[in-house]
């Protein structure tokens, strides 16, 4: 399956918005806009039209972190509510909270895959190299499994 398909059938079963997610397909468009421009004649346009989609990117990479900062919120929430309400083992309270991080790891995945898809795509496409894109975009939240791992080592310690 395509993965802008994949993201499509993500938003449509409602299991993310369109908030959450790095909009993929909007990223696929701007990429064919800089072939277009550069079959017209408009080569001179190059760094313009590269920095317009590298801003369109770092504006979904923004937004998508934004959304994972607050499901780890939401997740981390859930998981002092847990502790608070001192589950049984197995039940549902801690059922949900085993769900909603596993939701959080899914929706890191998803985003960091799309980052890494279309910069990919772009390079392949446009033959123009971006060497510090993926230092600049390495800072943000969604990039690294540090806060999935820590929230499930706290899952995991309320089951002893």
């Amino acid at each position: 399956m395509k993965f802008a398909k994949l993201l499509q059938q993500q938003i449509f079963w409602g299991r993310w918005s369109s908030q959450q997610l790095v909009d993929y397909k909007m990223l696929k468009k701007q990429i064919k806009l800089i072939l277009t421009l550069r079959q017209q004649r408009l080569r001179d346009q190059n760094i313009s039209i590269t920095g317009f989609f590298l801003e369109a990117l770092r504006k979904e990479v923004r937004k998508a972190s934004r959304a994972y900062d607050e499901e780890t919120r939401n997740v981390s929430l859930c998981i002092d509510k847990l502790a608070r309400s001192k589950p049984t083992i197995g039940g549902p309270e801690k059922t949900e909270a085993t769900a909603k991080l596993e939701s959080l790891e899914k929706l890191a995945h998803l985003n960091r895959e799309a980052v890494r898809k279309i910069l990919k795509k772009f390079v392949k496409k446009t033959k123009i190299k971006l060497p510090s894109i993926a230092m600049d975009l390495s800072v943000y939240s969604f990039n690294s499994d540090s806060d999935i791992t820590i929230l499930g080592q706290k899952l995991n310690a309320y089951n002893q």
